[in-house]
């Protein structure tokens, strides 16, 4: 419970910060899973905006929805298998279209390998970044978000790490 509390509050503040300091641009969060993160994130920028005005931040989510897939020699973990991390992803986006009442998002379906690496983000048409979130917990996974988003991080743009394994 500590650990979901203080991931919601470091988005939460996150979202603060980058309205306060007027560092607009887009959230992107790398490893949607159940989409509880994405979805706070949003329900946050809503009450954010009626203090500091429209921020016209886009949210980016993305996941593969059908768990790790093939894990790398250096990211083997007892707890990690192939499989872990499925889940309903129609479930997920139903989930995630009723959450984003006011709020522009799209999600970017797919393992990074396919969806990001060897791109950035000016290929996705995403100039700045506000907020990023890396919940990625694979090593490789976490190294394709970051080289993804070189040329959209900005002054003010907070990263997040959720997991760290080493």
């Amino acid at each position: 419970l500590e650990f979901s509390v203080a991931k919601y509050q470091a988005i939460k503040k996150a979202i603060f910060i980058t309205a306060q300091d007027k560092t607009y641009g887009s959230y992107l969060e790398f490893g949607v899973f159940t989409g509880s993160s994405f979805n706070f994130a949003m329900k946050v920028n809503k009450k954010i905006e009626k203090l500091f005005g429209e921020t016209n931040c886009e949210f980016i989510g993305f996941d593969s929805f059908e768990g790790f897939g093939e894990i790398k020699k250096d990211d083997e973990n007892p707890s990690f298998k192939n499989k872990t991390f499925i889940v309903n992803k129609n479930k997920i986006l139903s989930n995630i279209k009723k959450c984003s009442e006011g709020q522009k998002y799209r999600i970017v379906e797919g393992f990074y390998k396919n969806t990001i690496k060897n791109k950035t983000t000016k290929d996705l048409n995403v100039e700045k970044a506000r907020v990023v979130m890396i919940d990625c917990d694979l090593k490789e996974s976490a190294h394709l978000a970051l080289e993804f988003i070189k040329p959209s991080i900005q002054e003010g743009t907070i990263i997040l790490f959720d997991d760290y394994h080493y």
